[in-house]
């Protein structure tokens, strides 16, 4: 347990607070949340707003307010995604830390 504490400097919750949530994946560290920023910064640059989910990749949820255009526009930003290779540098942003 002892090697687990070299860790915890990590963690910005634990400086604050005895964590003791049993129905989450855990403390987020800080590396983590950057990357998320980082990610959620992306899609907002590209107009599109979504979901991260770890290990399952990206969750969009069109809804009957969006456009046809605005449709077209993620799917558009989407080919770019992946054509251009944008995505490579967030797998398995969640396992990092």
């Amino acid at each position: 347990m002892d090697g687990l504490l070299a860790y915890r400097g990590r963690f910005p919750i634990l400086g604050d607070c005895v964590y003791l949530i049993n129905h989450s994946l855990a403390a987020m560290p800080a590396a983590a949340e950057e990357r998320l920023l980082e990610y959620a910064r992306m899609w907002r640059e590209r107009g599109i707003i979504c979901d991260f989910r770890p290990d399952a990749g990206v969750r969009l949820g069109p809804h009957f307010y969006n456009s046809e255009d605005e449709l077209r526009h993620t799917v558009e930003q989407l080919a770019d995604i992946v054509s251009s290779g944008a995505y490579a540098r967030h797998i398995g942003a969640a396992a990092r830390f």
